[in-house]
């Protein structure tokens, strides 16, 4: 049996350690070098004229152009991704990538062994925003060595704490033991919970047509739209359809002016910006973490809330193959005087599509799930827990827990015990109880 434990401080770095090993798995690394978003390129006025991202439209486009009188964008302060890298011992050594700090870890086993890690890259900073980004890490030899990719990054203002700075926080990832789900929260530049210029706005961030919500500049009037993607473009759009000119974006939301990357739709100081909400950012491996697809953003956070995010740590596949992660709203107040409550997003076709539960009925946040015999059971960092018996649509009322000391100033983490306790399943969340 494999066993790797991974423990945080509560300020900075991520210490593990290599408890048992008694099998060895070589894997051969299924690497391919990611294209530099930020790398230009310089065209004839033929080749710009064929160039896919100025060319592409959705199918409901219509014949119309709106002409974008601003000058050209020049991007400035965008650092380029970190190379790709190996590390010894540890997944994220301080300096991995460039970053001193590294929190909020997050980990799975592949069925052939292969470990997949993953956690915030911090950079200078122990803050929850100000220009955070995602780092990999894997081992296919139970930890000895580590093969390190930044599976997130947007790289604004550089790799350093700027409160402008679009930021990737919380991984949580999910396995059936062969592909890696991974999900993140994304806040636009300046918006955080804390440690930025101001809070998630309580607003709608798609259409009722499930399109990304645009506006121009410092506007807040949030009357353009995303368009769907073909070839790996989308246009952007004004409300009654029309095509501004010029202007694309990539399946990374990077943006585009002229066939040239010249900003994200997530920077702070980007000629088309997304609303200043959070939003949930989906990505998968099926290389065992080595690379990862273009990302997905749920829709699934409701209007009135400030805030809806993932409960980091670790998802699960359940045995009918269901993916589900935690998730959370947060609305009103300062950080720790809040409303909260925890519901979990599930999808039952590989990722395609995604529903939310109920919410639970008592004030809670992030939380962990386990499966143990046919039930869900869902744990919160502020006590107790809650069962589900219809794969995690529904959830209980609280069911109170005795023996636990619990620390709400940091999120928990819940396993099934791999042996029987007295004949009975048993789970853990600090200690182990019997079922």
């Amino acid at each position: 049996m494999q066993t790797f434990a991974v423990g945080t401080d509560s300020e900075s770095d991520i210490q593990t350690q290599d408890i048992q090993s008694e099998t060895e798995t070589d894997t051969e690394d299924n690497v391919t070098d990611v294209p530099d978003s930020g790398e230009k390129q310089e065209q004839s006025s033929e080749e710009a004229a064929e160039n896919p991202s100025d060319k592409i439209l959705s199918d409901d486009a219509e014949v119309r152009i709106q002409s974008d009188d601003t000058e050209p964008v020049v991007r400035s302060n965008v650092s380029d991704k970190p190379s790709d890298g190996t590390t010894s011992g540890q997944p994220f050594a301080a300096g991995t990538g460039g970053s001193q700090n590294f929190r909020i870890p997050a980990m799975v086993t592949l069925a052939d062994g292969t470990i997949v890690a993953a956690a915030d890259a911090r950079w200078d900073t122990i803050a929850d925003a100000g220009g955070l980004d995602t780092i990999v890490s894997r081992s296919s030899d139970n930890g000895t060595t580590w093969n390190y990719t930044f599976a997130n990054y947007l790289g604004d203002n550089g790799n350093s704490y700027v409160k402008e700075s679009a930021t990737f926080i919380d991984p949580a990832l999910a396995t059936d033991g062969s592909t890696v789900y991974m999900l993140v929260d994304l806040f636009p530049g300046g918006v955080a919970l804390n440690s930025s210029n101001q809070k998630p706005e309580a607003r709608a961030a798609f259409d009722d047509q499930g399109r990304l919500m645009l506006a121009q500049g410092d506007s807040n009037d949030y009357s353009y739209y995303l368009g769907e993607f073909n070839d790996g473009f989308a246009q952007i759009f004004s409300a009654d359809g029309v095509t501004v000119e010029g202007y694309t974006a990539d399946e990374y939301y990077n943006l585009y002016q002229n066939g040239e990357q010249v900003s994200n739709l997530f920077f702070s100081d980007a000629p088309y910006r997304v609303v200043k909400t959070t939003y949930l950012y989906l990505t998968k491996s099926t290389d065992k973490g080595a690379t990862w697809s273009a990302p997905m953003l749920l829709n699934l956070k409701e209007e009135d809330e400030q805030f809806y995010g993932v409960g980091p740590g670790t998802g699960i596949v359940t045995s009918t193959g269901r993916i589900i992660f935690a998730a959370y709203s947060h609305n009103s107040g300062e950080l720790w005087s809040s409303t909260e409550y925890t519901s979990v997003i599930y999808s039952d076709d590989q990722g395609q599509t995604w529903h939310r539960s109920t919410d639970m009925k008592e004030q809670s946040s992030e939380a962990s799930i386990v499966e143990a015999d046919g039930r869900l059971y869902l744990f919160t960092r502020h006590g107790g827990y809650y069962i589900s018996t219809d794969n995690g649509t529904t959830w209980s009322d609280k069911q109170n827990v005795t023996g636990i000391s619990y620390d709400t100033g940091c999120q928990l983490n819940a396993m099934v015990y791999s042996e029987k306790i007295d004949g009975k399943t048993a789970r853990s969340a600090g200690r182990i109880h019997t079922l």
